[in-house]
């Protein structure tokens, strides 16, 4: 709690399972993959980007429906927005990440 009583800048350990976009504050109630520490506003961000994700995820795969269907030879566009909202995600575990889940997302060479 800082002197305003605010709890906002307390980091708490966060146990990351980016494909189910989920974060957990135990470790033990499902799988993980990524260990980050958070603030409030830290946390609310990650839950953001985890829907702009998923948001990202249903458009991709709406447009590759649609273009498959038309028989639209570029393709190569639909997964741009896709890509960029999984790398800002991705920067944003790697800037609050423990060394390990660092190490992990450097290797994953994704950003």
């Amino acid at each position: 709690m800082n002197e305003n009583g605010s709890t906002e800048d307390i980091r708490k350990v966060y146990y990351v399972n980016v494909q189910s976009k989920q974060l957990y504050e135990q470790p033990d109630i499902a799988d993980y993959h990524l260990v980050i520490t958070a603030n409030t506003k830290e946390y609310d961000r990650i839950i953001e980007q985890f829907l702009e994700v998923d948001d990202s995820d249903e458009w991709t795969l709406e447009t590759m429906f649609f273009q498959l269907r038309n028989n639209s030879p570029d393709m190569s566009m639909v997964n741009d927005e896709h890509d960029y909202r999984l790398k800002q995600l991705y920067k944003e575990l790697y800037k609050l990440g423990t060394d390990e889940t660092r190490r992990h997302i450097e290797q994953m060479r994704i950003l």
